[in-house]
Order: C-alpha cells, then structure tokens, then sequence
C-alpha cells in the first residue's frame, strides 16, 4: 500500500481560485444586467435648469431607473432602466407626477399647477401660455 502524505493545498493557490471564481460570477451577473435594459427617449415640456435638475433627481430615486439624462435643447428626456422592474409607462407617469409632458401625455392641471413658475411651458394646459420669462410675446 502507498502511504505517501498527500500535500495540503497551498493558501495562495486557495486564495486564487476563489478569486478567479468569483470573477466570473460577478462578469456573468454584470452581463446579465446589461440585457435587463431599455433605453426610452421621452419628449417633454422642459425649459430651463430646474426643470433638469427636478427630473433627473426624482427619477434617479425610482427604483429600476439606472440613469436619467434631460437635454433642455431638445425637450427629451433620455432614460436607461430595468425593464423587469419599472415599465415605461410608470416612468410617464412619475414624469407627468411632476407636472411636465411625457410623450403624448399630458400632467393634470393639478400636477402642472405645482411647477414653479418658470418651468410652465405655453401650450401644456389648454388656455395656459407659459412663463414669459422663456416664452416672451412677439
């Protein structure tokens, strides 16, 4: 019978393979998250810097949201998020919660009513002309 002693593995070659093994479940889970994304483009109503900064700040609370970018140039709103836990249509939502237009979705009168005045944009609510101060009279 052989009775050689076996050799003990050695830390470091323990320490490497537990390493390299959860690597590579980190890389594997970070693909996964890269397909469990959309990528909408929503038009808006918005018209200055409080505008950008209450958008992007309240959509980067809501959960499933991965990243929230308002160009004001463009009036769109550039949204990356998690499909499996918020849809597009709640990211409308919580936009037109905020009083600004989502798409073909208009806020209530109520929601546009709470914009500080110089984030009303003309033609938002029927008969509403918006803040002078971006929209002046020709």
């Amino acid at each position: 019978m052989n009775t050689q002693k076996q050799e003990p593995i050695k830390p470091i070659k323990y320490i490497l393979s537990l390493a390299l093994i959860l690597g590579m479940a980190f890389h594997a889970q970070a693909q996964e998250a890269e397909k469990e994304s959309g990528d909408i483009i929503i038009s808006s109503s918005t018209v200055c810097q409080m505008c950008k900064n209450t958008i992007e700040k309240d959509l980067a609370y809501a959960k499933g949201v991965k990243s929230a970018r308002v160009d004001i140039d463009d009036n769109t709103i550039h949204v990356r998020y998690n499909p499996g836990k918020i849809t597009a249509a709640e990211i409308k939502h919580r936009i037109n919660e905020l009083g600004y237009v989502a798409d073909d979705q208009k806020p209530s009168r109520e929601q546009y009513d709470r914009l500080h005045h110089c984030c009303r944009a003309p033609g938002v609510i029927e008969g509403e002309e918006g803040s002078e101060e971006h929209f002046p009279k020709e």
